[in-house]
């Protein structure tokens, strides 16, 4: 059997003017809910790269200030002894903040945790480049140190070979 053909245009099979049913409107919100979550680390990715730290920790606090979704974790990650977790779970209220679990209390399976938490860590990095970037010792300037570091005749060196692999590339081109 052929499926029934499909008229463009029809008001009575477009998507957007069906009633949805209510498993359509949690796919819907959970989607919206996913795809917020990745514009936000986006969002915060870029910031970082571009050194823009001011704007990243700005931005990082509007949104822990003003977002509330959150990602499933394991519930026992809250005897895991991370002090930094407990402000991002989830309380049954809707606000954030989890009291330690009394001696004895039963673990739940998953907790909801707010989805910067694991943003945390580059937060922390960011605050103390920024302290040592307005201290006047910038991260950007300094070269890495150790056995495994070029000097600045290997730099050049180096350059100067990819400056003629270039330049015969481009004359085999021709």
């Amino acid at each position: 059997m052929r499926p029934k053909p499909v008229r463009m245009g029809s008001k009575r099979d477009c998507a957007c003017s069906r009633p949805r049913s209510s498993t359509e409107d949690s796919s819907v919100h959970g989607g919206y809910q996913v795809n917020r979550i990745l514009l936000y680390r986006s969002i915060l990715a870029m910031l970082g790269k571009a050194d823009r730290w001011d704007a990243y920790l700005a931005t990082w606090e509007t949104i822990w200030a003003q977002s509330s979704e959150c990602l499933p974790v394991r519930g026992d990650a809250l005897m895991g002894g991370d002090l930094r977790l407990a402000p991002f779970v989830r309380r049954a209220d809707g606000g954030f903040g989890a009291p330690p679990l009394p001696y004895g209390a039963p673990v739940p399976k998953t907790i909801a945790v707010h989805f910067l938490y694991p943003q945390l860590r580059r937060k922390t990095l960011i605050e103390r480049k920024l302290v040592q970037e307005r201290a006047g010792r910038l991260f950007s300037e300094r070269r890495p140190l150790g056995r495994d570091a070029l000097t600045a005749a290997e730099i050049q060196s180096r350059l100067t070979q990819i400056r003629e692999s270039a330049r015969r590339d481009e004359a085999q081109r021709l």
